[in-house]
């Protein structure tokens, strides 16, 4: 089996350069691409067949520091207290009770995991920022996601690598797992000859099947117990905010949920959007939500007048403030400020916020939308009579925000 790839490797190549030759006369380009199928076939037998990623994914954070794909990187470490509030799917079920807001953004910069990619979608964006305070939503964003993203034939086959061909018919006298592994095999060998993917992809994908078919162990970064059940849970998330009947089931409006634009799975116009922006238009931040010079940073390399910012399940919008409304709002209107001085430049520029509040289900998903301008104590909120958004009106705001900075003896 392994010589018989190995002969098949060494067809394409010979076939690829006479191709090359008789086009162009030369092939420099097609030597390359015959050593990285070399280099990528040797990663796929090794992580697929012989279970040996180590030297590859034990590396696989320092790869990613050295990314065009990281802009910012705080110098700030979170602590330990809080990586039991990492996640790498969204949790926000009552996504469906959210308004579709199909206002078009330049860029959407989000401190979240997939939905994140849904407001993207929705808003057509031509970027993506995806932040996290830790490394490893962002290293499964880029190492697993984004490939399988960009080589699904359609949306309905990305799910079918989510759930590592769970539901694939084996051919007659071929066991489930031997059908699984063909299919899987077959991804891996169209990532090989991508040249939008490196080694460290290939690995992560191949890693990844491996563990949803056999059990395996994931890369070095995801030992944890944690990080394995929540990446062993993806399928499930995944089939709980865009499976057309568990929304139902949770009380989705039909009409809400039929909507091309309701998620990036909703049609295929949704998740051709989603491509094209994971398609070099993707970039991650490893930083904390509040952080001046992450969006100082944003400011500096695009230039946008749209921008949408979502900030949801943050351990300080929810975790330390689901029973305090009032706080959750003070935190708000200080990340308002944050933004408004650090990645806004000029008056025609708007910012919409999405931010959950509350931990228990449902995880009450809201929006606010203000205009900013450059004058930070010029905040103008935006809203519709039937959206209520703020649990405070302006008087009772300004009383808490006078006690909460005594409390904090300023």
């Amino acid at each position: 089996m392994i010589l018989k790839r190995v002969k098949l490797a060494i067809l394409f190549c010979f076939l690829t350069l006479v191709a090359q030759m008789g086009l162009s006369g030369a092939s420099h380009a097609s030597s390359n691409q015959c050593a990285d199928y070399f280099q990528y076939s040797r990663v796929v037998h090794n992580v697929f067949y012989e279970g040996d990623y180590s030297h590859i994914l034990d590396t696989i954070e320092t790869r990613f520091a050295q990314s065009s794909r990281l802009i910012f990187e705080s110098e700030k470490k979170a602590p330990r207290s809080r990586e039991s509030g990492e996640f790498y799917a969204s949790n926000e079920m009552d996504w469906h009770q959210a308004p579709i807001d199909k206002i078009v953004a330049d860029t959407v910069i989000g401190f979240g995991t997939n939905n994140v990619w849904d407001i993207a979608v929705r808003k057509n964006a031509k970027r993506m920022i995806i932040a996290d305070w830790s490394p490893r939503p962002l290293l499964l964003q880029e190492y697993l996601l984004r490939p399988l993203i960009l080589i699904s034939k359609n949306r309905f086959h990305f799910f079918q690598m989510i759930g590592a061909f769970s539901e694939v018919t084996p051919q007659e006298g071929q066991s489930l797992m031997e059908a699984r592994r063909g299919a899987a095999e077959q991804v891996l060998r169209t990532m090989v000859l991508d040249q939008r993917f490196s080694a460290e992809h290939v690995a992560m994908v191949a890693s990844y099947f491996k563990l949803k078919i056999e059990g395996k162990d994931l890369a070095p970064s995801f030992s944890s117990q944690r990080s394995r059940e929540l990446i062993e849970a993806l399928e499930g998330y995944y089939h709980q905010r865009y499976n057309p009947r568990s929304l139902i089931a949770d009380g989705a409006h039909s009409g809400v949920i039929n909507d091309p634009f309701f998620s990036s799975f909703s049609s295929e116009q949704s998740f051709q959007i989603l491509r094209r922006i994971f398609d070099g238009n993707i970039y991650y931040a490893r930083t904390e939500f509040d952080h001046p010079g992450f969006y100082g940073k944003v400011r500096d390399l695009f230039s946008s007048n749209e921008y949408a910012l979502t900030v949801t399940n943050i351990i300080d919008f929810a975790y330390e403030t689901y029973s305090q409304p009032a706080l959750a709002t003070f935190h708000l209107r200080r990340l308002v400020k944050i933004v408004q001085s650090n990645l806004l430049s000029h008056v025609d520029q708007s910012v919409t916020f999405f931010q959950t509040r509350g931990t228990a289900y449902a995880h009450n998903y809201q929006r606010e939308v203000f205009s900013l301008h450059t004058n930070p104590e010029d905040i103008r909120r935006i809203r519709s009579p039937e959206e209520d958004f703020d649990p405070m009106n302006a008087r009772d705001f300004d009383e808490f925000v006078k006690r909460f900075l005594r409390s904090m003896g300023r």
